[in-house]
């Protein structure tokens, strides 16, 4: 509904009598701009209460108090429609009764029947063990009926899901766990025969171990000790039959090899081989760089049996001490990750020492020469902040190993 006062404003009338009176005005003035805001508002909330005009019917205008008074019950209406409960009336009428009965109970001192602090302790233990059973903390198998037949009479007249609440509430699920806990572990007993077949399995290992260490020895260049990989290792992927690509000639010559006893063996004839390889002769060998690109041409097999945790901390260990390649342990790091490898004590030791050195080259305290090599590409901002989120990385799941 529209109205006039914007246009009575200009008249002599109103500003004779805003001259006279200037509050008037003023009052008269917010009261316009207030019964507008309030139409507003109202109008808003209430869509559906627009004035439609139907035949044979005059158009009938809500005057300012309907429309208050509307906006008020709507905005009732959603202030108890947030507040509505979704407890349904059976439900509550059962949460009064119980509330009643514990409060009556509670003010008698009979809560539960034989409990009280003058009842003796016979009679606690026997209403204890009563409860117990009617709770269902000595028999889990027992069925909802047999449940509902141990139950005390004071707790059938309430529903099954509240019984279980209340098991619940007095901490059956403890007792169970606390009892499954106390339970002394059995020793598993091993057939006499699978201990002679594992200790027999023990000794020819230590025995291959032995055998392979002594040709590691004997070699003269690192291309010698190259060739004992390519024949004694490398060669194990096609004799345990786990190769991607069968190699059918060789197999018809070839002796076939025990998992259980030579699996374990690749990981380690790796291991000793890579320690060979750099500390054995005059210099580090480059072909230390080669056996991981090895490991992974002979296929997937080969790199779960071989690559191990141990493994890439030595290796990567070998790219920080002889070539200072932080991006090569980076990535190494990276590899492990990516394949499912655990991080150990070892790999986080070795990360903090690279990042406490890249800390140190660029002081001045280190002379000028670290200066000019914290400016390299190797040693940029980029680089420590990965090898950061690494050692972010490492540090808390070394920690949970641990504990």
């Amino acid at each position: 509904m529209s109205t006039l006062l914007p246009f009575l404003y200009h008249t002599r009338t109103l500003q004779c009598a805003a001259s006279k009176t200037p509050l008037a005005l003023t009052s008269l003035r917010c009261f316009h701009a207030s019964s507008l805001r309030a139409n507003r508002r109202s109008q808003d909330r209430n869509l559906d209460t627009i004035p439609f005009e139907w035949a044979g019917e005059p158009a009938k205008e809500p005057s300012r108090h309907e429309g208050n008074s509307e906006s008020q019950d709507g905005t009732r209406r959603e202030r108890n429609k947030r507040h509505a409960s979704t407890i349904t009336p059976t439900e509550k009428r059962a949460f009064n009764d119980i509330f009643a009965d514990l409060a009556k109970r509670s003010r008698n001192g009979a809560l539960f029947p034989g409990l009280g602090p003058d009842a003796p302790q016979d009679s606690q233990d026997r209403t204890m063990r009563a409860l117990r059973e009617a709770l269902g903390t000595q028999n889990q198998d027992t069925s909802s009926a047999s449940a509902d037949a141990d139950t005390p009479e004071w707790m059938l007249k309430y529903p099954a899901s509240l019984r279980r609440s209340v098991r619940a509430a007095l901490g059956h699920q403890t007792r169970v766990q606390e009892a499954v806990a106390a339970e002394e572990i059995k020793p598993v007993e091993v057939d006499p025969l699978v201990q002679e077949q594992l200790e027999a399995q023990k000794q020819a290992r230590e025995a291959e171990i032995e055998r392979f260490d002594s040709l590691v020895k004997e070699c003269r260049t690192d291309l010698d000790v190259w060739n004992v990989l390519n024949r004694e290792v490398f060669s194990m992927i096609d004799k345990l039959g786990v190769a991607d690509i069968p190699n059918v000639a060789a197999e018809e010559t070839q002796e076939k090899l025990d998992m259980n006893l030579y699996g374990p063996l690749y990981s380690q004839h790796l291991l000793r081989a890579l320690k060979a390889l750099d500390t054995e002769f005059a210099r580090s060998s480059p072909l230390v760089f080669n056996l991981l690109p090895r490991v992974r041409e002979l296929g997937f097999a080969s790199y779960v049996l071989g690559a191990t945790t141990i493994f890439f901390n030595e290796l990567a260990t070998i790219y920080w001490r002889r070539n200072g390649d932080v991006r090569g342990v980076i990535g190494l790091l990276q590899e492990m990750q990516h394949a499912g490898l655990s991080f150990d004590k070892g790999t986080l030791e070795l990360v903090r020492a690279i990042e406490a050195s890249l800390d140190g080259i660029g002081s001045e305290s280190q002379g000028p020469f670290t200066q000019v090599l914290a400016t390299m590409p190797d040693y940029s901002f980029d680089v420590r902040a990965q090898l950061t989120s690494l050692v972010n990385k490492i540090t808390p799941a070394v920690r949970d190993d641990r504990s």
